[in-house]
């Protein structure tokens, strides 16, 4: 189940999952301050990203400022994603590989596909 949404969130989702993840606390709640840090850009910068996450099912708010995954489990199972690396013969999922982007120029070089394949730019 996990597997099968991250296969369909694309380069930029995946970005923000990943940084879900990472910023999550003990109550797998994360802050959008949090989260534009790892991505090292403002939260404008991924909204569209933020906005399809949550169609899709995968986040939700948990209050102003704050998003939280919908399936308990799946911060989880993103960690051990980028544990494993790319092409890892012992993980479940070895075709998955984890974003690994950094500042805006990272974020800037991802195209924002949308729900329908839009194919406008997240800067």
């Amino acid at each position: 189940m996990f597997c099968d949404r991250w296969v369909k969130a694309i380069p930029v989702e995946k970005a923000v999952i990943v940084a879900i993840a990472d910023t999550a606390d003990a109550d797998g709640v994360a802050t959008t301050g949090a989260i534009s840090a790892v991505l090292g850009v403002q939260a404008r910068q991924w909204s569209m990203a933020r906005q399809s996450l949550i169609d899709k099912g995968m986040i939700e708010p948990a209050g102003r400022g704050r998003l939280r995954f919908t399936m308990l489990g799946f911060a989880t199972f993103v960690e051990k994603v980028g544990a494993a690396g790319e092409g890892d013969p012992g993980h479940v999922a070895t075709s998955l590989a984890r974003p690994t982007l950094t500042g805006a120029t990272a974020m800037n070089r991802l195209v924002w596909n949308g729900p329908r394949g839009a194919g406008t730019t997240t800067a």
